[in-house]
């Protein structure tokens, strides 16, 4: 994630300061152009690997669910509560992605922050529940 941030920053720099004080020519037109398609794939591809994490966390709670199964009613009642929380936060996260199209790069970045430290917080509580330990 770290290598995507850096890229969508220079890319960011790079247009900034060539569409910024620079005497208008097709050089200097095609270089901010490139960087502008450069910070788009940047962000692209920061998207599909936020998505790609949510669908590992995704694969992770339809499994938690299943290792339950055989609990007592009990237990399971008390997983399953576990779970629509940790669902609802999925669920969250993809829709705040869906909406990310076309925001800045601040907003991205904030957005990859937010998104990190979530899921995060889902990997920890999946462990727990997989543990047997619950809070």
């Amino acid at each position: 994630m770290r290598k995507t941030r850096t890229i969508v920053l220079a890319a960011i720099l790079l247009a900034a300061s060539m569409a910024g004080g620079c005497a208008s020519n097709p050089s200097s037109e095609r270089a901010a152009e490139r960087a502008r398609r450069e910070e788009r794939q940047a962000r692209e591809s920061a998207k599909r690997a936020m998505e790609a994490r949510l669908t590992e966390v995704e694969a992770r709670i339809k499994a938690l669910k299943a290792e339950w199964k055989p609990a007592s009613d009990q237990a399971q009642r008390e997983i399953q509560e576990q779970v629509k929380l940790a669902e609802s936060e999925l669920k969250s996260l993809r829709a705040t992605l869906s909406t990310m199209e076309g925001k800045t790069a601040d907003a991205w970045n904030k957005l990859r922050d937010s998104t990190e430290a979530a899921l995060a917080k889902l990997d920890r509580k999946i462990n727990e529940l997989r543990s047997g330990k619950k809070r």
